[in-house]
């Protein structure tokens, strides 16, 4: 479905004015063909700041899965973490960091990835990619003449259509494509759509104090579009960070509390 209009809106979280800084949040380690090769270690330290300011933080208990160990050095105000994985560890993952200010906890997330081997023994790699471009008459059917190198004069009402081809080291490929569409306005853009996010909250709450609900509002030659016409032009969809599912449909959206760790974007686009 082509993207007809859509907008962004940033919703904050200050617990308390403090925020966590991790010097190394993810990290990949080398693997064999299905698991970590032997054992790997890398090293994140944690700031914690009230406002502007450095303040003393510890390391609460972390949990983690089999195969992986985090262990602090106990030093403040900025301790050390060391990330351990063994050949146990076959999966990426992530768990969370306790990190504690006084009387209040913040968890952090910290994310980790193994780069298998193929089966050959050796590392898969990208060797090559490509990105051409074509101008189509649907947003939904790729076009079948000839991709250029060159991105094309694209007409009113017409589709530009983008292709990645990927190619790797194994003799594989993927191949991904975005389409964008040249609106076709009326008289002095008397058809030209804009989307516009309101929050019944505002967009900066304390101590995961959350409770808000984002309408998007649709315009069309800057007068709104609701009901029947806004069904017909399409469907709002909305999105979280640079997810590529939608999490709702629909023109309001609520936020809760826990939705927000310190700052999330969400996105509403019209579709149609």
């Amino acid at each position: 479905m082509a993207i007809k209009a859509s907008n962004q809106i940033d919703l904050l979280d200050l617990t308390d004015g403090y925020s966590v800084i991790l010097t190394n949040d993810n990290y990949t380690f080398l693997g064999t063909t299905n698991s970590v090769n032997g054992t790997q270690s890398t090293t994140c330290q944690i700031m914690a700041l009230c406002g502007s300011d450095q303040v003393p933080c510890t390391v609460g208990e972390i949990a983690t899965p089999n195969g992986i160990s985090a262990v602090s050095d106990g030093k403040t105000p900025m301790p050390t973490i060391t990330i351990t994985a063994t050949s146990a560890l076959k999966t990426s993952g992530s768990f969370t960091i306790p990190v504690v200010i006084g009387d209040i906890t913040i968890n952090k997330v910290f994310n980790y990835a193994i780069a298998f081997k193929g089966s050959n023994g050796t590392s898969v790699n990208v060797s090559s990619q490509s990105v051409t471009y074509q101008v189509g008459d649907s947003g939904t059917s790729a076009p079948t003449g000839t991709w250029q190198s060159e991105i094309p004069t694209v007409a009113a009402g017409k589709y530009l259509w983008t292709k990645t081809v990927v190619n790797y080291s194994d003799g594989k490929s993927t191949t991904s494509y975005s389409i964008s569409r040249n609106g076709t306005n009326g008289a002095n853009g008397a058809d030209a759509l804009n989307l516009v996010i309101t929050s019944s909250g505002g967009t900066i709450f304390k101590n995961t104090a959350i409770a808000t609900t984002l309408t998007a509002h649709v315009y069309k030659g800057g007068v709104e579009v609701t009901g029947a016409a806004l069904t017909a032009l399409g469907t709002i969809k909305w999105y979280k960070a640079d997810g590529g599912t939608a999490v709702a449909t629909g023109t309001t959206f609520t936020v809760a509390a826990g939705d927000v760790t310190n700052k999330a974007s969400y996105v509403a686009q019209l579709e149609g």
